[in-house]
């Protein structure tokens, strides 16, 4: 499964009933409720529990394995590391013999070869139980490392542009695409907390592509849900638009067995009017049963001097070379079908995952995603020459385009001056700052020179921008809407009659999506449209919120209301106190000996949207404390 790699990778998304231990103990019962935790993807709070367990148990084999493996669905490979050392040096009647491979792994992920290929060997040796998925990672060690030193690498000089500031949320941010100089396209798991999750909650856990408009300052302003594209229950993400700014494709996943995804390629016309119509799946040579396909990326060549349609996409299906490799359809315009796939080969192919296709604009290079060759650490950008459809001369981009961390989803504009990539490294907006999830990031070329002939390269796409804002933004009919609203600060402190002259951070950018911060725990419950009352759903949740306060034990916790767009500013004002209120004379029935401040958050950073699904999002109440 292709599509979105980070759910694959960190199952977090049915996460619904949290568990806070607050007696850690090494009981069957106790370990079965840390493991469904894991099961459902609580990575994060399992390591919490784990390492409070390990503090008082340190001998628990049990524990440091499921530390381990939690560590590791995490991608926090150096911590992993004094562990799987650890579980390798105790001694126990049936230990696991995988653990010295994970030992393996999690060196040669943090960038440790010796190491790695030392304690392989050993594993090796030792002849283990047969594994075929373990087997094939040791193949790509091993292969990996041994052409480490003689690795080519790219001449690019790109640089991380500091200044640009995507509004990430905290979950997954991926697949960019940039209309012209006003507009973005991305794809987005939105909702922006564990805690958060109410099961059952339609398309609550599902990717969707998202537009925002930029200002002239360059600032993100409008966001909306691309109209149609986003069909309720299914994840819809990963676009790619053709030069003529007429076909749109996109791709849509369903929930498959044992958290996998099922995903398939689809195509939307786009009219002069901005609405996308004629929706359809793409043909089953592109769309293989019981296979994936997903990420495409459309585009034209020239070949023998004839342009020809190319459709690039990632699928595992047989006749690869590893879990999940690049291949490329041919389009017929005249027969208005698409040709049987071909393999892009295996100089941008290997025995691990190869992803996120993209040919620049000249179609001399392509640019690719993968952690089957030797590179940085997971995931790398590459790039090969292309000479139409033919793929040669791998070269791995140096930093600061890769890291240690998972890069993806490369996108160079048009006239080379700029680009944009999908990473989850050091200061992505992370869960708890934790390795997560994706966020967007833009880097430059210093060396750019404006080139006459690509000026207007990007103005098909501009007038598409058009197209995918299909209704009108509201327009504020109370006058005093207009100013900016100032925050609203109550002091409140539950047992103590105390003010407090510390104010919470305010969110910086106006799509309400927090940017990274290092020093605070943030929870979320939300409300039901003009709603100040707590529902059962949200009592639960904030149980689980108070659990963990009783637990982390802070001075000082800030609870903030919030309202969206709908009414006017003193109605919505007035709405957000209420639900912080509420949320505060809850936790006073808790008999907590935490100081609460209450107050309303700067409604005019509320999501400016139609959208239902988007205004909900602004229907809550933020608790936070520092770490």
């Amino acid at each position: 499964m292709s599509f979105l790699i980070y759910i694959i990778t960190f199952p977090f998304l049915g996460l619904g009933e949290l568990r806070i231990f607050q007696n850690p103990d090494t009981s069957e019962k106790h370990f079965y409720q840390i493991e469904t935790l894991m099961e459902k993807g609580g990575h994060i709070l399992a390591v919490e529990e784990l390492e409070k367990i390990k503090s008082k148990f340190p001998q628990s084999y049990r524990a440091n394995k499921l530390l381990g493996k939690s560590l590791m669905a995490l991608q926090q490979y150096e911590k992993a590391i004094p562990v799987y050392e650890f579980l390798y040096a105790l001694k126990v009647k049936k230990p696991d013999p995988y653990v010295l491979f994970q030992l393996t792994f999690a060196q040669y992920r943090s960038g440790d070869y010796k190491s790695a290929l030392e304690n392989l060997t050993k594993f090796e040796a030792g002849r283990p139980p047969f594994n075929a998925s373990i087997w094939a990672d040791m193949k790509n060690i091993r292969t990996n490392i041994s052409q480490i030193n003689s690795l080519p690498t790219g001449k690019e000089r790109y640089v991380m542009d500091t200044n640009f500031v995507f509004p990430n949320s905290s979950y997954a941010d991926f697949s960019p695409i940039p209309l012209g100089d006003s507009a973005f396209i991305f794809s987005t798991l939105r909702h922006d907390n564990l805690v958060e999750k109410i099961p059952g909650e339609v398309n609550f856990n599902t990717i969707k592509l998202l537009h925002y408009k930029i200002r002239p300052d360059g600032r993100f302003d409008e966001i909306s849900v691309i109209k149609n594209i986003n069909k309720a229950g299914y994840h819809n993400g990963n676009g790619s638009i053709s030069k003529d700014g007429k076909r749109f494709f996109f791709t849509r996943c369903s929930d498959g067995e044992k958290g996998k995804l099922n995903c398939a390629i689809y195509e939307a016309e786009i009219k002069k009017d901005g609405s996308f119509h004629n929706i359809h799946r793409l043909n089953e040579k592109i769309n293989k049963r019981k296979y994936s396909a997903s990420q495409p990326y459309f585009t034209t060549v020239k070949v023998n001097g004839n342009e020809l349609d190319v459709l690039f996409f990632t699928s595992n299906r047989r006749g690869g070379f590893g879990k999940n490799d690049i291949w490329y359809s041919t389009y017929n315009r005249k027969k208005k079908r698409f040709s049987a796939p071909f393999n892009c080969g295996f100089q941008v192919n290997s025995t691990g995952n190869d992803e996120s296709p993209f040919l620049d604009e000249s179609g001399q290079k392509f640019y690719f995603s993968s952690d089957g060759f030797p590179g940085m650490g997971g995931k790398d950008i590459f790039s090969a020459k292309a000479n139409g459809i033919m793929l040669s001369g791998r070269e791995l981009l140096s930093s600061p385009i890769n890291s240690s961390g998972d890069e993806s989803y490369f996108y160079l504009l048009p006239d080379g001056s700029s680009g944009f990539i999908a990473s989850n490294r050091k200061g992505a907006n992370l869960l708890d700052q934790k390795y997560c999830c994706e966020d967007i990031f833009r880097f430059t070329n210093p060396e750019y020179k404006p080139n006459p002939k690509t000026e207007k390269a990007d103005t098909i796409k501009k007038e598409v921008e058009k197209a995918i804002v299909s209704q009108p933004l509201p327009v504020k009919t109370d006058t005093t809407a207009a100013a900016k609203p100032t925050n609203i600060q109550i002091d409140e402190l539950i047992g103590l009659n105390v003010s407090d002259p510390k104010i919470q951070n305010q969110l910086n950018s106006k799509s309400n999506i927090r940017e990274a911060q290092t020093d605070k725990v943030i929870r979320k419950v939300y409300f039901a449209k003009n709603s100040d009352i707590l529902t059962t759903k949200a009592k639960g949740l904030l149980n689980g919120i108070i659990a963990e306060i009783k637990i982390k034990k802070p001075k000082e916790v800030s609870i903030s209301g919030f309202a969206d767009i709908k009414g006017s500013l003193a109605y919505n004002q007035s709405l957000a106190l209420k639900r912080a209120k509420a949320v505060k004379s809850y936790c006073a029935k808790q008999k907590l000996k935490t100081m609460f401040k209450t107050s309303a958050k700067d409604l005019g950073l509320a999501l400016q949207t139609e959208d239902n699904d988007m205004l909900s999002l602004d229907r809550f109440v933020e608790i936070s404390w520092k770490k």
